[in-house]
């Protein structure tokens, strides 16, 4: 018996600055690409979790904006085992990001991690695109 794999269609945003990813990690794991010749090399902070995040944090203030794009370069595969599947640690995750990496002060950090719920929320229960079976999908490819 093999078990169903649903992708999920994801929702992308147009345009995303420093200041509005302070809010929310608008962008997903693996989907970030820029130029290095025009931005210099960036390496990420050396954290646990939300490592991602901190990056995209690094690339933005070197850059205006970051653009979204609609079309789907990857896949990945949700475990329940993964580290972002603790919500409680990746909580903690995003606020040490935001006090100890970008020097955030702490008030401010408390108003960034509750938005980021809000949002969180919102985004979740906001109609979403439909479900595919990955068999049509490939079958699209």
């Amino acid at each position: 018996m093999t078990k169903e794999i649903k992708v999920t269609k994801a929702k992308v945003i147009k345009k995303v600055n420093y200041n509005k990813m302070l809010f929310h990690c608008w962008t997903g794991c693996s989907t970030v690409m820029y130029k290095q010749d025009l931005n210099n090399k960036i390496f990420g902070p050396n954290v646990s979790s939300c490592n991602d995040y901190a990056l995209f944090l690094q690339v933005l203030k070197h850059m205006k904006n970051g653009m979204g794009y609609s079309e789907c370069l990857t896949r990945y595969r949700v475990r329940a085992t993964s580290l972002s599947r603790n919500k409680f640690k990746k909580l903690k995750s995003f606020f040490s990001v935001l006090v100890n990496i970008e020097k955030i002060p702490f008030f401010l950090s408390c108003f960034y991690l509750i938005t980021n719920q809000i949002i969180k929320m919102c985004w979740k229960y906001k109609k979403s695109p439909k479900k595919e079976n990955i068999s049509n999908i490939e079958k699209k490819v």
